[in-house]
């Protein structure tokens, strides 16, 4: 029986080499200052293949947000960001697709090696 919970895995070929990667993405939202302010953060490794030696970060991507940005854009202090795996556009492999607090796409893909905005508007 497996007690590792698997919800922040996704599944795709972001490297272009043969065989599935898994991408680990794990979010990370801090506690509100006094002010209200708060850090949401993600950390994303891919392992290559889905095989060891481990994991390689890939990037973690981070933002402050006050309380009523947040009531402004609908998100409480736990948001979730949505993160997705497929192909995107038309470069090569898989890609990692997420919205931000903003709710704009961002995507990532191993010739850029960063995540850039995908769309101008909030879904």
């Amino acid at each position: 029986m497996l007690s590792d919970d698997l919800s922040s895995l996704r599944f795709g070929n972001v490297d272009g080499l043969a065989g599935d990667d898994i991408v680990l993405a794990r979010q990370t939202t801090g506690v509100p200052n006094p002010s209200g302010t708060v850090m949401i953060s993600l950390d994303f490794r891919l392992s290559s293949g889905g095989r060891a030696p481990g994991w390689t970060a890939i990037e973690s991507p981070y933002w402050y947000r006050t309380k009523s940005m947040m009531v402004e854009l609908s998100v409480g202090p736990y948001f979730r960001v949505p993160i997705l795996m497929g192909r995107f556009d038309t470069r090569p492999g898989s890609d990692v697709f997420m919205l931000d607090d903003e709710r704009r796409a961002n995507i990532y893909s191993q010739d850029r090696g960063r995540f850039v905005p995908y769309s101008s508007f909030r879904y």
